[in-house]
Formats: C-alpha cells, sequence, structure tokens
C-alpha cells in the first residue's frame, strides 16, 4: 500500500516512477538530466532505486542511486537519422505508455501501401504472439549495450560506457562516501517534495537519519 501511495507522490511531485521488477522500481526527476552529445537519441537521468522492505516489525524505506537510460528516438527516427533498416532488429523494445519493455524487434520493414509505411515486426512479451507495430511508436530499450550500437550504426564516435562510468562513481577512488553522500541528497529532496504521505486514516514520515541493514 506504501509502495502505491509513494509512487503516485512521486508523480505528483514531479518524478517519473517506474516498476523495475517485483518489489523494486526506480524514480528520476527531469530536473536531474546529465547533459550529454547524444540528447536527440538518448537521455540519462541520475536517479534512484528504491523499495519498502519490511524488518522486525519496521516499514523502511530503501534507496539507491541509480542512472536511468532513456530512449529518446523512436525506430523510425532512427531511419531518418541513417540507420540501415535491416540493422534495426534483434534487440527488445517498448512501444506500450508505460514503463519497461514490451516485446522483441524481430525485424524492421518497409511497406508501401498507396504510401511508404516503416514497420516493426515485434514479438510480445505477454503473450508471445508476433506483431506489425508502426516504427515511429516503437523505442529500443534504453540500455547502454543497445545505446552504443546504435550509435555506431550511425557513425557517431560516443562512449556510452565512459559516460555512465563518470556518473555512477565507478571510476571514483571514494566510491563508497560519494555513494553514500548521494544518497542523503535523494533522501533529503524527498523529505521536503515527497513526504509526508497522507492517505486513509495514516500519514507516513520520515524518520530523522538512515538505518544500516543488509538485505
Amino acid at each position: 500500500m506504501i509502495s502505491k501511495h509513494f509512487g503516485a507522490k512521486l508523480q505528483s511531485s514531479g518524478y517519473l516512477s517506474k516498476k523495475k521488477r517485483i518489489g523494486d522500481y526506480h524514480a528520476y526527476s527531469r530536473e536531474d538530466e546529465v547533459q550529454h552529445q547524444q540528447t536527440d537519441i538518448f537521455r540519462l537521468y541520475t536517479g534512484f532505486e528504491y523499495r519498502f522492505p519490511i524488518i522486525q516489525g519496521h516499514i523502511l524505506l530503501v534507496v539507491n542511486p541509480h542512472l536511468i537510460f532513456e530512449m529518446a528516438a523512436s525506430i523510425s527516427k532512427l531511419i531518418s537519422l541513417g540507420c540501415p533498416i535491416d540493422t534495426l532488429r534483434d534487440f527488445s523494445v517498448s512501444y506500450r505508455s508505460g514503463s519497461g519493455v514490451d516485446g522483441y524487434l524481430v525485424e524492421t520493414v518497409v511497406q508501401s501501401d498507396g504510401e511508404k509505411n516503416e514497420l516493426c515486426n515485434i514479438t510480445d512479451f505477454r503473450d508471445g504472439t508476433e506483431q506489425f507495430i508502426k516504427a515511429k511508436t516503437v523505442f529500443p530499450e534504453g540500455r547502454p549495450d543497445v545505446l552504443q550500437y546504435i550509435l555506431k550504426l550511425l557513425n557517431r564516435n560516443f562512449d556510452v560506457t565512459d559516460l555512465q562510468r563518470r556518473f555512477s562513481f565507478l571510476d571514483s577512488k571514494t566510491s563508497s562516501k560519494d555513494r553514500y553522500s548521494q544518497t542523503l541528497s535523494i533522501v533529503e529532496q524527498l523529505r521536503s517534495r515527497v513526504f509526508p504521505l497522507n492517505f486513509d486514516d495514516f500519514q507516513v514520515q520520515l524518520s530523522g537519519g538512515p538505518v544500516q541493514v543488509r538485505l
């Protein structure tokens, strides 16, 4: 129940919240976008993962800094930018409103029925069926290796892994300290922008300080 109301409050407070897997979510604010040279292809945000475990009868908010990659260019846009149509295949894609990936891109084709139509042949993850969907509504999964593949197709000299390392503490000599500091900053932002949560006859507040837990 708290996860549901927390997610709703995040969205009403200017965050985007998406389910990652059962019990785990990630969120980010448009204000926390990382500027780079390929924003026409993908966006990058300094967001966070969160969940609400119950430990010894206490409900805890667990927060972990996390980079969020978001695809900005549709399959149709990538074709217009110069991606060979026969190379746009064999990766996961999204095409429904909401979060996560929806299917697997088998191939991209052009059909002519009075006018040129770019279509994606997709295997749907929900029921395993194949269907053709307009390429302008299909977006590749925002995963670093997929992004690097697409940039290579476009002959763009840009290292996605290097960008990821620079903003994820991987190259820091004090990575643990930096991650802890970033976590506290995220919590304080949530304290001022999202909490308290009010629903039914309940009010949920954040306690004063962090608690170390091992999950």
